[in-house]
Formats: C-alpha cells, sequence, structure tokens
C-alpha cells in the first residue's frame, strides 16, 4: 500500500508508509489550507477521502503581573491582559489556588479582594487559565 496527499499545509509532515498527516504549526501558519486530499493505493483499488481543510488559528494571549505584595487591610485587584483574534470565541477565565480572601470573575479574570490581618501569609501558585474556541487554553504563569 502506498498513500499520498494533494495540497499538504506547509507546515505539515505526511507519511506515505501509514498515511499519517502530522505538524506544528506555528504563527506564520495562521490561516487556512483548503482542498487536502489523502488517497490510498494498492496493487488493486484506489481510494481517497472527501477533500477537506485545516484551519490555524492564533493563540489567545494572557499577560500581566500581579502585584506580589498586599498590605492588609488594603484592596487588592489584578486584570490580567488578555487578547484573541477574530475567529477564536473566549469562553471562561479560571484560576487555581486563589487567595481565600478573594474573589474572581471567571467573565473578566479580574481577581479582587481586601486581606485582613488573619490572612497574612503568601498564596502559591496561583495560576489564571484562559479557555477558548477552537482554541482549548492557556496559562498566565504562576504567581506567589
Amino acid at each position: 500500500m502506498r498513500y499520498e496527499i494533494k495540497n499538504i499545509p506547509k507546515w505539515a509532515n505526511f507519511d506515505v508508509k501509514t498515511g499519517t498527516l502530522s505538524g506544528t504549526p506555528n504563527h506564520s501558519n495562521v490561516g487556512t489550507t483548503d482542498g487536502i486530499i489523502i488517497s490510498v493505493h494498492d496493487k488493486i483499488l484506489d481510494a481517497e477521502l472527501a477533500p477537506f481543510s485545516l484551519t490555524v488559528y492564533d493563540l489567545p494571549k494572557i499577560s500581566g503581573t500581579p502585584d506580589k505584595n498586599i498590605a492588609e487591610d488594603t484592596h487588592y485587584e489584578f486584570k490580567p491582559d488578555v487578547s484573541a483574534d477574530d475567529k477564536t470565541v473566549i469562553q471562561k477565565i479560571s484560576i487555581d489556588n486563589k487567595p481565600s480572601w478573594a474573589t474572581f470573575d471567571p467573565e473578566t479574570g479580574v481577581l479582587s479582594g481586601t486581606p485582613s490581618n488573619q490572612d497574612v501569609g503568601t498564596t502559591q501558585n496561583i495560576v489564571i487559565t484562559l479557555y477558548a474556541k477552537p482554541v482549548s487554553y492557556t496559562h498566565l504563569r504562576a504567581h506567589e
């Protein structure tokens, strides 16, 4: 058996022995490749998949540098910068290891609150994650 491909995306590889299409696109590959056709041939029969398209989207971005030191009885607020291309729908923003004194808004990503004297200490490994379609997620690295 032998596999062939027509109109392979520039960022992809194709294994003619297994028919596997694989690869990792980057920012320069954003866009759609239409009319991809994979076919298989043996000594008796030929067959091919219906033409299909692959679309590479820009990853959504989440960034920002929250203050690491907060005085007790002082209001704190951090809002990450979030951006996505016009084809990406932001679904929600989540948080892991939220400080007990804070609230978190999953629509805006705002972490806010006022710690009291009993909250003095360190909350470690706070991670804010952006979930979007068609891309699944991206993280703002942990801040302590």
